[in-house]
């Protein structure tokens, strides 16, 4: 597993340069790039394509009226991004921030507009290589919660299970309302963030 390397304040690892090898490395090997991360004690993986990069968590700016899940925005370089705990997104009790914690910049899908959302993750634990073979559709649990909405996938790696997320469910407009709208019209109307 590759390890994230840590900096103060600054960005932490800039995924698109993996990105970019990742796709040619995946398929040669006939594998795909993960980043493997922590919430509330479990073990996730996205793929790596849908990250942009890898930031400590701070400098989130709250937003009045917005469900509890969203934090709030951040200013990244001159863009206005939402930010959500997925701790709370996933249904658990907001954990206090650590060292560990980390703020992912996700591609998502929203309707049919791409955009980028940020997302505070206990830990990021490095970026793995995973067959295909090795993931199997999440068996069927009934309603068990918000974190099985985007959980749609299981993966073996290693001696480990991975649950593995769809970006694209993190943020639907059926769990927003207007609430995006509201991030966006916040940002374009001069509210400061510092990111």
């Amino acid at each position: 597993m590759s390890a994230v390397s840590k900096h103060d304040g600054e960005t932490v690892e800039t995924v698109e340069t993996l990105g970019a090898t990742a796709a040619a490395q995946a398929e040669a090997a006939d594998t795909e790039k993960y980043l493997v991360f922590s919430v509330a004690e479990e073990k996730y993986a996205v793929e790596v394509v849908r990250v942009e990069e890898v930031i400590e968590a701070y400098g989130i700016t709250a937003v009045p009226r917005t469900p509890s899940y969203l934090l709030g925005i951040i200013n990244l370089r001159g863009r206005i991004v939402p930010v959500l705990c997925v701790r709370r997104r996933f249904g658990f009790e907001a954990a206090v921030t650590t060292t560990d914690t980390r703020l992912v910049v996700l591609q998502v899908r929203l309707g049919e507009e791409l955009v980028s959302l940020g997302a505070v993750l206990d830990a990021v634990h490095g970026v793995v290589d995973i067959s295909p073979s090795d993931i199997e559709k999440r068996p069927s649990l009934g309603n068990s919660g918000d974190q099985h909405i985007a959980v749609t996938s299981i993966a073996k790696f290693e001696n480990e299970l991975l649950l593995v997320l769809d970006a694209d469910r993190l943020l639907t407009k059926e769990y927003l309302d207007d609430s995006y709208q509201h991030l966006g019209q916040t940002g374009q109307t001069g509210q400061t963030a510092v990111g």
